[in-house]
């Protein structure tokens, strides 16, 4: 009690507002026991003391400072108040569990921080749900690492809100399960670009949508603050509802040239190219590669990127993992395990539509049904699929279903992975590709 009564009179002779009870000592059994409580603050102490020993999971303060958080201010969002309402009342309690889910770059990691972040009541007065939160990113983490930080917190009844960036179905379903099991204490929040299909999604699936005009124009104004008023126009149209599309232009537009003038195109490109590219060609066959297959396993072992590679002219694997590195540093490519995307969907869509025009006709039977991997083939389907609306995808379809084409015959239909493309292909031309089918089974 003395060394409390000092301690509080010197910091008052220091100017310094001291309440009675605010200094305290307390032993070391009583500090373990309080840090014991709190997952965060554990995290915290052992990272303190002992570097390394965490595993992968931070706090959320540690989460709040992450580069892409801290170097872009919280612009006011309509759709934040609804989405904290919602994701609250599923991951407040222990065993809830809920799945962020919507297109990369449309603001899912920030909604999900803000909405776990300290509320106004909290501020005030209410223990706060982000001292609860852990968080990782799985493909920065691991995922052996991830499933068993948080088997070991659910046998311990610890009680923490567990958060999962880029987190794959598979692992999600994983995780669940341990969060759910008897005696389990945990809350668990999985946040993923994949929206599972069908038009009514799961009680605990939370899907973020496209941003309005306001957000967009709020980033802008952060990350070229200085645009005139037609590229501003220009921008925020290009944007698209997508923040990150805006961010990633405002931060590597060198106001050479106006905004407003230029094509998508070159739009586009200079979002490919940053700043200071290194090699403007090679960036641009990578991220039209990316584009066209939408998933390249860039680790062990390497066979989707050498079949890239043999796909173009004179790149060397080595030579697009290179460049698949600088975009990543550049945020437009995203790692999910050993699997990366080109991200956000316009420039995937754009660059992979631009990949296709420039393969050969004879280019496209070989995607289809020649030597690729039925892995490689039915992703290339699948992101053809998706430019349905465009002409070169109409043109392709039409091509490999052709009368003698390479899909026009039993062998090629029994084919694995056939299955798979004739249903992508049926998406962008449903009469060519029943006519295909009434000529082999008729």
């Amino acid at each position: 009690l003395a060394r409390e009564a000092n301690i509080s009179k010197v910091l008052a002779r220091a100017g310094m507002s001291i309440k009675r009870g605010q200094v305290q000592f307390r032993d070391a059994d009583q500090i373990a026991l309080w840090v014991s409580a709190y997952p965060p603050v554990a995290a915290w102490v052992l990272e303190q003391t002992q570097p390394g020993l965490v595993g992968p999971f931070r706090d959320w303060t540690h989460w709040a400072g992450r580069y892409e958080h801290d170097s872009s201010p919280w612009v006011p969002d309509a759709r934040l108040a609804p989405f904290r309402v919602k994701l609250r009342s599923l991951v407040a309690r222990p065993r809830g569990v809920a799945r962020v889910v919507g297109l990369s770059g449309v603001g899912k990691s920030r909604l999900v921080l803000e909405a776990l972040g300290p509320t106004d009541e909290e501020e005030v007065a209410a223990p706060r749900l982000s001292y609860l939160v852990l968080f990782a990113v799985e493909s920065e983490a691991g995922t052996i690492a991830v499933k068993n930080v948080v088997q070991n917190l659910a046998d311990a009844g610890v009680r923490a809100v567990v958060v999962v960036d880029r987190c794959i179905a598979e692992t999600h379903q994983d995780l669940s399960a341990m969060v759910k099991r008897s005696g389990s204490r945990l809350s668990l929040v999985t946040i993923d670009h994949e929206v599972p299909p069908g038009e009514k999604l799961a009680e605990e699936v939370l899907k973020v949508d496209l941003a309005d005009g306001a957000v967009i124009e709020g980033m802008i104004k952060h990350t070229a603050p200085n645009l005139p008023s037609e590229d501003h126009r220009r921008l925020l149209a290009f944007a698209q509802g997508f923040p990150q599309m805006a961010s990633l232009l405002g931060q590597s537009w060198l106001k050479d040239a106006s905004i407003a003038s230029a094509t998508d195109d070159e739009l586009f490109d200079r979002i490919i190219l940053g700043r200071k590219p290194s090699n403007q060609a090679l960036l641009k066959d990578a991220g039209m590669l990316l584009g066209a297959f939408g998933l390249l396993g860039v680790k062990p072992p390497l066979t989707d990127i050498e079949t890239a590679a043999s796909l173009t002219r004179g790149r060397t694997a080595d030579d697009l993992h290179a460049a698949f590195q600088e975009l990543a540093m550049r945020g437009v490519v995203q790692e999910h395990g050993r699997l990366i995307s080109l991200q956000p969907k316009p420039l995937a869509m754009a660059l992979g539509e631009r990949q296709w025009r420039k393969w050969s006709a004879s280019r496209w039977d070989e995607i289809f049904a020649g030597s690729l991997s039925k892995t490689l083939r039915t992703r290339a389907a699948h992101q053809l699929a998706m430019l349905n609306d465009r002409t070169i995808a109409s043109d392709v379809a039409r091509h490999v279903c052709r009368i003698n084409g390479p899909l026009a015959s039993l062998d090629a239909l029994m084919a694995e992975g056939s299955t798979e493309v004739i249903s992508s292909l049926a998406e962008i031309d449903s009469e060519i590709v029943t006519n295909l089918l009434e000529r082999l089974l008729g």
